[in-house]
């Protein structure tokens, strides 16, 4: 059985299931709004598009600086990758929020 199949199966069960693993709820039975929120896109709006690209611009100064002055190593891959990723985490702190 392929991947695609067991995962079919297993959403099939999901949803049609009165006493799974999860209790016999079903997904259209419990919302949870973060979740909702995480996993939606979030056009911008207003002046975002500006602020995210304020962020990008600091995070990408800083990378560059990162990449001039620290020798080429595992910390430094890690440092650009948590740059990276703090520059995301900020714009989605716009994006979820407002």
């Amino acid at each position: 059985m392929n991947e695609k199949h067991k995962l079919k199966m297993n959403l099939q069960f999901f949803a049609e299931s009165n006493d799974g693993p999860n209790g016999g709820i079903k997904p259209k039975d419990y919302i949870n709004s973060q979740l909702e929120n995480n996993f939606t896109y979030h056009a911008p709006k207003g002046n975002q598009q500006e602020r995210y690209q304020a962020l990008r611009n600091k995070a990408k100064e800083l990378a560059h600086m990162i990449d001039e002055l620290c020798p080429n190593s595992r910390e430094k891959a890690l440092a650009h990758t948590n740059l990276e990723q703090a520059s995301m985490w900020a714009n989605a702190s716009i994006a979820r929020n407002e």
